[in-house]
């Protein structure tokens, strides 16, 4: 089995913080409004300037590193999902096969 390819660091930079400074606060804005937008700003800049940084905050930044983790995490179901899993609406059909299409007044010819 090979290992999985290496990506260039720039690039994981790039979406570490298009996530955290673009997507995860447009989010919670929608979540949660302002406040949550807010809320979620507040705890990502926490986690960045003391979150695991150095000896003298180890104790104390474990505890924002890790909120950070919970406010990062997302629902499966908000999730993006490759289109083979991707849930459609059922169609209806009846005993015998589809359902044949009505005529409505928009398909009548020579109108």
């Amino acid at each position: 089995m090979r290992p999985w390819p290496k990506r260039p660091p720039a690039l994981e930079s790039v979406a570490e913080n298009t996530s955290d400074a673009v997507v995860a606060p447009l989010l919670w804005g929608a979540v949660a409004g302002v406040p949550g937008l807010l809320a979620y700003r507040a705890v990502n800049t926490l986690d960045a300037m003391i979150g695991h940084k150095s000896p003298r905050y180890l104790r104390f930044g474990w505890a924002a590193t890790r909120l950070d983790d919970l406010a990062n995490l997302a629902p499966p179901d908000a999730r993006p999902r490759p289109p083979a899993q991707a849930r459609t609406a059922p169609q209806p059909s009846g005993p015998f096969g589809p359902r044949p299409k009505l005529a409505s007044s928009t398909d009548r010819q020579g109108i």
